[in-house]
């Protein structure tokens, strides 16, 4: 099974697809709102940007990881950031793929990691760095497909 992770930081979304279990180096790596346009035509270019990547990627299953508990954020940056999250959930939808979130307790649970620890001290433990943008980015999306795959 083909997975997409996504893991967010900031307003951007890092991206991670893993097949059976292992992380590929596949572009992109992130997905983000494009700038020069204005923002209704910019969020619906990203609509279709998200469907044409997630059918490109041939994933079968996507999960966005949930920010901590504890993030907080301007009202600025959370607005943009839950805007290209949902954007982005709408065109797995349109590409018929199936898409949710993932909870950092359901994903350590999934992945058998210790409640202890962040989840970045606890990567190595279950793969290796796999392409760009890959510390405290892509990493925690890779950590997200991978358990998208043993949600099974």
């Amino acid at each position: 099974m083909r997975t997409l992770g996504v893991s967010g930081a900031g307003d951007v979304l890092y991206l991670a697809v893993a097949v059976d279990g292992q992380i590929l180096d596949i572009a992109p790596y992130t997905f983000e709102e494009p700038v020069g346009i204005e923002e209704a035509k910019r969020l619906a270019a990203l609509h279709n940007e998200a469907a044409k990547l997630v059918g490109a990627l041939g994933v079968e299953r996507v999960r966005l990881l949930d920010a901590e508990s504890s993030y907080s954020a301007s009202y600025a940056a959370l607005k943009k950031r839950i805007a290209v999250e949902t954007v982005l959930m709408l065109g797995c939808s349109d590409a018929g793929a199936e898409a949710g979130r993932v909870s950092r307790a359901k994903l350590r649970s999934l992945l058998g990691l210790p409640r202890g620890g962040t989840l970045l001290s606890l990567v190595p433990s279950i793969t290796p760095p796999v392409g760009p943008k890959w510390a405290r980015k892509r990493d925690l999306a890779a950590l997200t497909a991978i358990a998208a795959y043993r949600e099974q």
